[in-house]
């Protein structure tokens, strides 16, 4: 159930019903629901090192296609996961147990020729990349599909290929060509956090309000855990007037994702190109990677409330040549998918995959410089085939 909805939108009572049983017997065997919720946390945690060992012991070099495979096979797990990036569960159980960042360390750093007892930091930084686009995947797979139009391939293709971009971005490390950079900048958490609500009087001021709270909101709790009421109250308005403005709850979602995402696209497209480095700075701290993430969890169809991708669209329209090619990193929409995953999973999943890896150094870590090394390197892969 924890799966299907936020843990704190299920009640003690939701859980005993759909066990079939009596609410006290939670109490009696768990000692409450937070009990519980710590049980769920720590059987995630069990289950995804099982499938990391399985993975390494399996593979001839990267666990990549395998690591993939684990979301279709076990989708419960996959979604529990998702909730715990995104702090409705525990995460500190997987944070704790999970060998994945030390060994994919450990594997780069051999590859490139280094000692896995001390790898250098190219190395965490390469694994870095790889978790995040991984666990972007994980999170963000519908909403990349129809923003790229990977959706025309198949599955087994689509995870074909992105295997491929994690087996580009863990030997980058390999690569002397490739600068990967680690700048201290002081830049801000890429946590979404609540602004101070206003009292708003004025239609553009009532507007703006509902606009601000559904924004801050939607980014923290989710959609599916708000009422109209709740949203109203946070700004300080009747709850009658959203529907005046907006017409509907999910209207008011597709406005808000529109709200955070509109400086994005007049910031960084322009006609000489697409700015990268300012797409990667901005979504990690943009919260609509946060509703977006809250949406695909809760089971929201994308489509509902996102039809255009401006500048995913902007970036597609960059390629020469953009025929339907043979399934794999030459064809840019699955580039484009694998870089998306990247940005995206390092806009929700940057704090956790530092831990893993190891680059938990502080508040002082800029990682956009070597995020955008990476993502470039993705996006350049068409291109340079098509060169070859």
């Amino acid at each position: 159930m924890f799966a299907r909805q936020a843990p704190g939108v299920v009640s003690t009572r939701m859980l005993a019903q759909a066990s079939r049983c009596s609410h006290g017997m939670i109490t009696v065997h768990f000692g409450s629901k937070s009990g519980l919720e710590h049980v769920v946390a720590q059987r995630l945690a069990d289950a995804l090192e099982r499938a990391v060992t399985d993975s390494f012991a399996t593979c001839d070099q990267w666990p990549f296609r395998s690591l993939l495979q684990l979301r279709r096979a076990h989708p419960r797990v996959s979604t529990l996961l998702v909730r715990a990036g995104l702090g409705d569960l525990d995460i500190e159980p997987t944070l704790a147990t999970s060998t994945l960042g030390q060994r994919l360390v450990e594997a780069i750093e051999a590859h490139r020729g280094g000692s896995p007892a001390r790898p250098a930091l190219r190395s965490r930084l390469a694994a870095y990349g790889v978790v995040c686009a991984m666990l972007g995947l994980y999170t963000f797979e519908d909403f990349i599909c129809q923003g790229t139009g990977s959706h025309r391939w198949s599955p087994e293709v689509r995870d074909a290929a992105m295997a491929e971009a994690l087996t580009h971005l863990a030997e980058l490390a390999a690569d002397p060509a490739v600068a990967l950079r680690l700048p201290r900048s002081g830049a801000a958490d890429a946590t979404p956090s609540d602004l101070p609500p206003s009292r708003a009087h004025g239609r553009t001021e009532v507007r703006e309000a509902l606009l601000n709270s559904a924004v801050t909101l939607f980014a923290t709790r989710g959609p599916a855990a708000l009422s109209i009421r709740d949203i109203a109250r946070h700004a300080g308005v009747n709850p009658a007037l959203i529907y005046r403005h907006f017409g509907s709850k999910q209207a008011l979602v597709a406005a808000a994702i529109e709200r955070s995402q509109h400086a994005l696209y007049t910031e960084s497209v322009s006609p000489s190109g697409v700015d990268v480095p300012m797409v990667v700075r901005f979504q990690r701290l943009a919260r609509s990677s946060w509703i977006i993430a809250r949406l695909l969890a809760d089971g929201w169809d994308i489509r509902s409330v996102r039809t255009q991708f401006p500048v995913l669209e902007a970036v597609l329209a960059l390629y020469p040549d953009r025929a339907e090619r043979v399934g794999d990193l030459t064809d840019p929409a699955l580039a484009l998918h694998a870089g998306v995953a990247l940005i995206a999973g390092a806009a929700v999943w940057d704090r956790p995959v530092r831990r893993l890896v190891g680059l938990d150094t502080g508040d002082d870590v800029d990682i956009d410089a070597p995020l955008s090394v990476m993502v470039l390197r993705l996006l350049r892969l068409p291109v340079e085939s098509s060169q070859a």
